[in-house]
C-alpha cells in the first residue's frame, strides 16, 4: 500500500504543467539618464527621460562613431518559474587621451512583484572594470526604496533575510554615476536577482554513467520544484521519481559506477526542452525526493546523475 506522501507525489506530478511565471519585473527611470561623450571638437549628449524603461532591454548611448569614444547606460530584465533578474550597467570608453566620457547621476527603480504571496530571497552583485588611476564610480542600492542606502559599491551596509512578496512586490532603487577622463574603458554591471525560497535543498544525490542528469530547481509556483529536460538525446529518456533511495547498479560504461538511485515510485517521460512542476505541500513535509533520468540504449539502461531535493 502506498504512503500518503507517495500518493501526493503521483497526483501533483501527473496534474502539474509548465505554467507561466507568476513573478514579473518592471524598470522605471526616476530621473533623466544622461550620457556625454567628448573627444576633441566632437561631442554628443543623449538623454533618456523619466518614465518606464523597456524591460526586455533598453539602451542610452552617446557614440562618437569613428573615434572609439562612447558613453552608455543599458539594462534588461526577465522572469521564469525559477528566477527573476534585472541587470543595469553603464560604460565609459575613451578612444584617445583627449576623450572624456561621463554618465551623469541617475536613479532607476526595479520592481519585482508576484501575483500571489510568494516566498523569495534576493541577491545583489556588482561587476566592475576600472582602469588604473580612474575615478571610482558610484553604484548604490536602496532596498525597499525607503531612502536608506543598503548596498554601496559592492558592499552590504544592512542585512536582509528571506521574505514573502505579493502584488506590491519588492523595490530596488538604484543610483549610479561615473566618468572617465583618460584613455581606456570603464564598466559597471549591477545584477539584481530574486529566487524562490521554498525551504528546499537541492544537491547531487548519486552518480550515473552518462553524466547529464535532470535540471532540478526551486520554483515560484506552489513552493515546490521544477524538473527540466534540457538535454537533447537521440535515445529515449525517462525520469524516475522516488521518496526513498533504492540503489540499483547497471552495467558500467565509464570509469564511474552506473547507479539508479531512486525507488521507482513514479516513472514518466518529459519532452526535450520542457519540464514539469512538482508542488511540495505542507502535508507531505518534511520529505526527500530522489530524481534521476535514465536513457534506453538498445537493451541497456544508462543513468544520468541523480538529484536529491530535501525539504525542512
Amino acid at each position: 500500500m502506498r504512503s500518503p506522501a507517495t500518493s501526493v507525489l503521483f497526483a501533483v506530478v501527473l496534474c502539474s504543467q509548465w505554467l507561466s511565471a507568476q513573478i514579473s519585473v518592471s524598470i522605471d527611470a526616476l530621473t533623466p539618464i544622461t550620457v556625454v561623450a567628448t573627444d576633441g571638437a566632437a561631442s554628443l549628449t543623449t538623454t533618456q527621460p523619466v518614465g518606464p524603461l523597456l524591460a526586455t532591454g533598453f539602451d542610452v548611448e552617446s557614440d562618437l562613431v569613428g573615434l572609439g569614444t562612447r558613453a552608455l547606460v543599458g539594462g534588461s530584465s526577465a522572469a521564469t518559474n525559477n528566477d527573476a533578474y534585472c541587470n543595469i550597467g553603464f560604460g565609459c570608453i575613451n578612444g584617445s587621451a583627449a576623450a572624456v566620457t561621463s554618465v551623469n547621476t541617475f536613479e532607476v527603480l526595479a520592481t519585482f512583484s508576484a501575483a500571489v504571496p510568494t516566498p523569495i530571497r534576493f541577491l545583489v552583485q556588482l561587476d566592475s572594470v576600472l582602469p588604473a588611476g580612474a575615478t571610482v564610480p558610484s553604484v548604490e542600492v536602496d532596498v525597499d526604496n525607503d531612502g536608506t542606502i543598503d548596498y554601496a559599491n559592492g558592499l552590504w551596509l544592512n542585512f536582509f533575510g528571506p521574505r514573502t512578496i505579493g502584488p506590491a512586490g519588492i523595490q530596488f532603487r538604484v543610483i549610479m554615476q561615473g566618468d572617465l577622463q583618460q584613455q581606456g574603458e570603464l564598466f559597471e554591471d549591477l545584477s539584481l536577482q530574486v529566487k524562490p525560497d521554498n525551504r528546499i535543498y537541492i544537491y547531487p544525490g548519486g552518480v550515473g554513467c552518462i553524466g547529464t542528469g535532470p535540471g532540478v530547481y526551486e520554483s515560484f509556483l506552489d513552493t515546490g520544484i521544477s524538473i527540466r529536460n534540457d538535454i537533447s538525446s537521440s535515445y529515449p529518456r525517462v525520469f524516475v521519481f522516488g521518496l526513498a533511495a533504492q540503489p540499483q547498479i547497471l552495467p558500467t560504461v565509464s570509469a564511474w559506477p552506473c547507479i539508479v538511485m531512486p525507488r521507482p515510485d513514479l516513472v514518466m517521460t518529459i519532452p526535450t526542452f520542457s519540464g514539469v512542476e512538482l508542488p511540495i505541500p505542507a502535508a507531505v513535509r518534511p520529505v526527500t525526493i530522489w530524481i534521476q533520468n535514465v536513457e534506453l540504449h538498445g537493451s541497456s539502461l544508462y543513468a544520468g546523475f541523480c538529484s536529491k531535493a530535501f525539504t525542512y
